[in-house]
């Protein structure tokens, strides 16, 4: 039974960190993006 509780617990802070680390990821790729546009853009 501890098994079972232990693995029910890990696979949600598993699921929490996902839902929190995706638009974390998708926010730094649209920043980084941004960046890189304006630093070409300022080059040529």
């Amino acid at each position: 039974m501890w098994d079972i509780t232990v693995i029910v617990l890990s696979m949600g802070g598993i699921l929490l960190s996902l839902t929190t680390l995706l638009p974390a990821f998708r926010r730094l790729r649209r920043h980084a993006r941004k960046l890189l546009v304006r630093r070409m853009g300022s080059v040529s």
